[in-house]
């Protein structure tokens, strides 16, 4: 007979995808995981996992078919605990994404939210690491790009402008760029073939850039939503926008959390309301120039 105590290190590996993170969601460690998937291995006499170079575990075909099991039954268990939330108990509810989307976009509306869900405490979770939506470290995530992940429920809300900016008139190719670890984002590498060459200074964030270029008069590239705000910056003339899609996603077992859908309607409203208030502020500074 399957043990739940087993198929719930199944779920965490393949979730995590090695033992070490595994260990982290089950808040155990390495060696305990290694020893429940080795039990349930030897038990069904199918091996469930292999691993590759680098510590990274792969399902195999027998290990998928027991995931998709486990997987239904924990759903089960995720909606016996929403039904038994208590009507208008406080909550809370942990939205993660990259710094720069949550100051500029979630931040400027809270709010909003403090107004419309006046019992859910709303955290706001700056992280680079992919925080697990299954095992609670985060609720809701807001990602660039489609995830490919399974279990992910996600729904495209808004699409971000990314613009190469510098002083009125400037026609050289010095511009401020991110740190090197960020060069395989969309807009470095746009602006990387552009100037044909690197940035002469690199930073760590697009406000940092934005203060940057407009201390040394060079170019830079970044989300409008910034940019906008800079004392000499303005679209550059000589090249045109490009755009990245945001997604807001959750995991399946909490598609039935209305609750949660709201705070997610909520979160779509921000970035929209956001974008427009850049939109007029970007049309106000260009009026004031021409006049």
């Amino acid at each position: 007979m399957l043990d739940w105590n087993d198929l719930q290190y199944v779920i965490a590996l393949q979730e995590a995808g090695t033992m070490k993170r595994a260990a982290e969601l089950l808040k155990t460690d390495p060696t305990t995981v290694s020893r429940h998937i080795k039990r349930l291995s030897k038990s069904l006499g199918v091996s469930l996992f292999v691993m590759q170079k680098g510590g990274k575990w792969i399902m195999t075909p027998e290990g998928e078919n027991l995931f998709n099991l486990a997987s239904e039954f924990n759903q089960r268990i995720e909606t016996i605990k929403l039904f038994g939330l208590t009507a208008g108990a406080q909550r809370t509810v942990r939205i993660t994404s990259i710094e720069f989307l949550l100051v500029n976009y979630l931040a400027t509306d809270l709010a909003t939210a403090a107004q419309r869900f006046p019992k859910t405490n709303i955290e706001l979770v700056g992280s680079d690491k992919r925080l697990s939506l299954a095992y609670g470290e985060a609720d809701i995530a807001l990602r660039f790009g489609r995830p490919q992940e399974g279990n992910l429920i996600a729904s495209k809300i808004a699409e971000v402008t990314f613009q190469i900016w510098s002083p009125e008139g400037f026609d050289g190719n010095e511009w401020v760029g991110l740190h090197s670890d960020l060069d395989w984002t969309p807009e470095m590498r746009y602006a990387r073939a552009f100037f044909s060459r690197p940035p002469i200074v690199r930073v760590t964030s697009y406000s940092a850039a934005r203060n940057a270029a407009d201390s040394l008069q060079v170019a830079t590239v970044g989300p409008s939503s910034v940019m906008a705000f800079s004392e000499t910056l303005v679209p550059y003339t000589k090249t045109g926008p490009m755009t990245r899609d945001v997604w807001s996603v959750i995991h399946e077992s909490r598609r039935h959390d209305q609750h949660l859908a709201q705070v997610r309607d909520w979160t779509r409203e921000a970035v929209l309301n956001r974008q427009k208030l850049v939109r007029q502020h970007l049309q106000k500074r260009i009026s004031a120039t021409l006049n």
